[in-house]
């Protein structure tokens, strides 16, 4: 009897699509997608009638002549095959400081399963971001100077691997009201949260992974309606921190123990807190550097560490 066995069929590759909605003279696109190589065939579609063929990491600008000037909304898809799109390396999205004439209008995140490194910035159009399909990310994230952005909505949970988040700045997004981080259980080297105007709390996981970085920088300043900062999780908190200027800012909370390889601190910015009544530094035994406590008008109290390490 012959048997006629095929193995394995291969299934048609899909497409995968990632659309955004555009209100702009000019776009910088960097890094589409990761590793595309020319059989994966992506092709940016601009929205004006124009598209090209995308095949590596490079930078991509476009822009735009008339009839398709500020304020015509453009449609721009990038189209590839799925296996290419799975896996986003990077995204950074921008126009130029002149809100009126660059803004995204809809980023439509749905089809990314990951993602490392997002960068946008410099938009007055978007109330949501909304990352909860994606299961994983890490590597560098960035949003700043979206002036509508009200919500961002992170996943529940980041599964299945150990790639930490090293770098997150979420700053001049005036109308953010809120920041949930809570499904990110790595976090280490950079995180600044600045000058957003709107912002009323950050909520950070219960526990950072012990296999996490140091942090070398923590900022969290001049948001001005955020009353209560939990940094109890950040057991490796040391370098640059800068906790001041949030003008309703009544307490600060930090860890009870400190990782004993955590950096020294060079700079420890707490002032011009003109509520805060209470500072417990007795955990930074590696306190050095710059430090400013000036201009917290309600405090009351503060608590330094019985001993500051030699080395510091």
């Amino acid at each position: 009897m012959n048997i006629f066995n095929p193995g394995r069929l291969k299934k048609p590759p899909k497409n995968f699509e990632f659309n955004i909605g555009y209100i702009g003279t000019t776009l910088y696109l960097l890094r589409i997608g990761d590793e595309i190589v020319n059989n994966d065939k992506t092709v940016i579609d601009w929205g004006d009638g124009t598209q090209i063929n995308y095949s590596n990491n490079s930078t991509v600008n476009k822009t735009y002549t008339s009839p398709y000037l500020y304020p015509v909304l453009k449609n721009i898809s990038f189209t590839g095959r799925e296996s290419t799109w799975r896996r986003i390396n990077a995204i950074t999205m921008y126009g130029n400081s002149t809100f009126q004439s660059n803004r995204f209008d809809s980023i439509d995140f749905d089809n990314i399963k990951e993602i490392n490194n997002l960068y946008l910035r410099y938009t007055n159009e978007g109330e949501i971001l909304d990352f909860s399909n994606i299961k994983k990310i890490y590597g560098t994230f960035r949003i700043n100077y979206f002036s509508q952005l009200n919500t961002i909505i992170f996943p529940n949970k980041i599964y299945g691997f150990k790639k930490p988040l090293t770098y997150l700045n979420i700053s001049n997004c005036e109308s953010l009201l809120d920041i949930n981080m809570s499904g990110f259980s790595m976090i280490e080297n950079v995180l600044i949260i600045n000058n957003n105007n709107s912002l009323t709390g950050v909520t950070f996981p219960t526990v950072i992974d012990e296999n996490s970085d140091n942090i070398t920088s923590f900022q969290i300043y001049s948001n001005s309606l955020i009353t209560d900062l939990d940094l109890s999780m950040f057991t490796k908190l040391g370098g640059n921190i800068r906790l001041n200027s949030n003008n309703s800012l009544t307490g600060i909370t930090f860890p009870d123990q400190l990782d004993e390889n955590t950096d020294n601190i060079t700079i420890f910015y707490c002032y011009s807190n003109p509520l805060i009544t209470n500072l417990d530094l007795s955990v930074f035994t590696k306190l050095g550097g710059d430090i400013r406590l000036n201009t917290n008008n309600s405090l009351t109290d503060i608590t330094f560490p019985t001993l500051i390490d030699e080395n510091s």
